[in-house]
């Protein structure tokens, strides 16, 4: 796997005990993440570092949105796909969208995993 560093600055406005980092990829380590305070005056706090993150895999419903963007994006009449099946097949795209529209506001309506 490839190693990416990246320097992110959140400004959060007011005072929290805590915050939820998106948009981070599921079932991936994070490491050496650096937290610092800022307060009103600017002044900063010494850095607090965390070691490791590893995030959870991604649900099934995360990775039904991400199939169904993807197969949205799909210019062509059909779609390769594995995945339903575990190996690949090509799919009428039209059809394997309703298909994952489908599937995923069925497991919305059943309070399916986030």
């Amino acid at each position: 796997s490839k190693l990416e560093e990246k320097h992110h600055k959140f400004l959060l406005g007011s005072y929290m005990e805590e915050y939820m980092m998106i948009d981070l990829r599921g079932d991936t380590d994070y490491k050496d993440i650096k937290l610092v305070a800022i307060n009103k005056g600017q002044y900063r706090s010494d850095p607090v570092e965390i070691k490791l993150v590893r995030t959870k895999p991604p649900s099934m419903r995360q990775r039904l949105q991400k199939e169904l963007q993807r197969a949205k994006s799909c210019e062509d009449e059909n779609i390769d796909t594995d995945f339903y099946t575990g190996f690949m097949q090509r799919e009428n795209c039209e059809d394997y969208i309703s298909r994952l529209e489908a599937d995923l506001a069925g497991g919305i309506e059943q309070g399916g995993e986030d």
